[in-house]
């Protein structure tokens, strides 16, 4: 499906929600207010959770058991070193090294300007990684981390070929949502 094809759903009395917006023009995704990205001829946006402040992401099987499955998560800490669960698992082999099902995820960081973003996947351990590795490059003590559905939708999808077909595409869409 063409971008242009998307309808903002955010009306303009959401003016304060937290958004994930993609400029059509550039492709270049941006966070912040939904007041930011009102221009529907050059946006595209996603309401999301207000961002939350990570430091550090620690990767421990002593961490608690993630709501609803019997997995370990991810702990984040903040500045003040206060512990945020995340929804993110570690794996049942504990390692930190497992994708897959509620192993590993994918989150989106960007510095507290907002001027950088990344988008990382990975496992437990990779996400750790690569949080730290985004700090070091930009100059920053902690992040902005935005939530993205970690669930069926998040889910990864290879075939051998590292192709996947338009219908295969349709298909694990239609997943999420009322016509599958």
């Amino acid at each position: 499906m063409e971008v242009s094809k998307y309808k903002n759903v955010l009306s303009s009395d959401k003016d304060n929600s937290t958004v994930i917006a993609l400029d059509r023009s550039t492709g270049k995704i941006s966070m912040g207010l939904f007041k930011e990205f009102k221009d529907k001829d050059q946006y595209v946006v996603s309401e999301t959770w207000v961002a939350k402040d990570v430091a550090k992401i620690n990767v421990s099987p002593s961490n608690g058991y993630m709501s609803g499955i019997y997995q370990k998560g991810l702990a984040l800490y903040d500045t003040n070193g206060v512990y945020m669960d995340f929804p993110i698992g570690i794996g049942k082999g504990e390692s930190g090294n497992e994708l897959g099902g509620y192993s590993g995820g994918k989150i989106l960081v960007s510095t507290p300007d907002k001027k950088h973003s990344w988008f990382v996947y990975g496992t437990a351990n990779q996400l750790s990684e690569q949080l730290e590795e985004f700090k070091k490059t930009y100059g920053v003590d902690h992040v902005w981390r935005y939530d993205l559905d970690q669930k069926a939708y998040a889910q990864t999808y290879q075939t051998r070929d590292k192709n996947i077909s338009a219908k295969k595409l349709r298909t694990l869409d239609n997943f999420n949502s009322a016509a599958s």
